[in-house]
């Protein structure tokens, strides 16, 4: 079979650059209507887009969270792991799955859609506390659009975007600290990163406006992203291991588990059904390069897609508002020094 064209360059991308605090967002300042809305409609909204203050928060977040997971690096101490774990009491979302054989296996994600939409809003509630339930209705929102659609039975990286921006949501308003970004990364991303693997494993959920082979991944792209960062400040493992299925990754690690997460679901050689992954492989040497090209990919295949962004809503004046006027930008500025992220 002919190998398909390569139509993203990562060679010549310059290393990213992070924030050095996570903005905050008082939920006190904030003011309604707080229930997003479909606000991308077509190509000429993709401009204001970037230039929302919703999107940018996002953004801050998701380079301060790769931040914190390249100076941590990878690690198979599982009691560290384990430590690292219990670190934490956010609450970490574990919703069970039935596993059960089913002759309809996608009808039953229904079922498991259900059942997270009706428990949401009890699972949140003590979390929240009186002080943020003003951001309940937007919080939830992202929650139940991150797992997949319940309709169409499908799941993409619109999904995973609404994810992001439900993490984002929770350390903008401080119920998660900077001091939490690794922790968000390594434990909280994690478990859902496995709980969508098995979704699409158990439930055989189709791709959501899948490229075929001319896209990254069928499901994900934010797992490239921090997967990378795992490994910049490292040199035993390279990016030519890719292509070397003998290759086996130490357990902590994002990428590698997403490659391995690929060959069990996929058929054929892996330059068939996953060329820009095979084509990282073979031409890129180092991972800050690995890096910095995911970023700038997921910004033009996930961000600057109508087909993508359309499902992804905001609010008029929230926590991730589309528009903002003076007396809501005054709500967001950095947070304390003590809270920074600890080197």
């Amino acid at each position: 079979m002919k190998r398909p064209p390569i139509q993203h360059s990562f060679k010549s991308e310059p290393r990213p650059t992070y924030d050095t605090a996570v903005p905050y967002v008082d939920p006190f300042k904030l003011k309604g209507p707080l229930t997003p809305t479909k606000r991308v409609l077509d190509q000429s909204d993709l401009a204001h887009l970037f230039e929302c203050t919703g999107l940018s928060r996002v953004l801050s977040v998701l380079m301060n969270m790769s931040q914190a997971v390249a100076e941590f690096g990878l690690t198979d101490d599982d009691e560290k792991r384990d430590r690292l774990s219990q670190s934490t009491s956010l609450w970490i979302i574990e919703i069970p799955l039935d596993c059960d054989p089913q002759r309809f296996g996608n009808k039953a994600f229904k079922v498991w859609g259900q059942r997270l939409e009706d428990e949401a809003e009890a699972l949140h509630r003590s979390i929240l506390g009186t002080s943020h339930q003003v951001i309940m209705p937007e919080l939830l929102h992202h929650f139940k659009t991150a797992f997949g659609s319940f309709v169409r039975l499908d799941y993409g990286t619109g999904h995973e975007l609404s994810f992001l921006a439900y993490l984002s949501i929770l350390h903008l308003t401080r119920l998660l600290t900077p001091k939490d970004l690794l922790t968000t990364v390594l434990v909280i991303y994690q478990r859902y990163f496995d709980t969508c693997r098995k979704l699409q494993e158990v439930y055989r959920l189709e791709p959501a406006g899948s490229k075929g082979v001319y896209g990254l991944d069928d499901h994900f792209h934010l797992v490239y992203i921090f997967g990378s960062a795992q490994l910049l400040h490292q040199s035993e493992i390279t990016p030519s291991m890719i292509n070397d299925r003998n290759f086996i990754a130490p357990q902590s690690s994002l990428f590698f588990n997403a490659i391995a997460h690929i060959r069990k679901l996929k058929r054929g050689p892996f330059f068939e059904h996953s060329p820009i992954l095979y084509n990282v492989g073979k031409t890129v040497t180092g991972w800050t390069k690995v890096h910095s090209g995911m970023i700038k990919m997921w910004k033009g295949e996930v961000l600057g897609k109508v087909q993508v962004m359309q499902h992804f809503w905001f609010t008029d004046h929230g926590v991730l508002g589309w528009n903002l006027g003076k007396e809501e930008e005054e709500c967001f500025f950095l947070g304390p020094e003590e809270e920074q992220v600890e080197r």
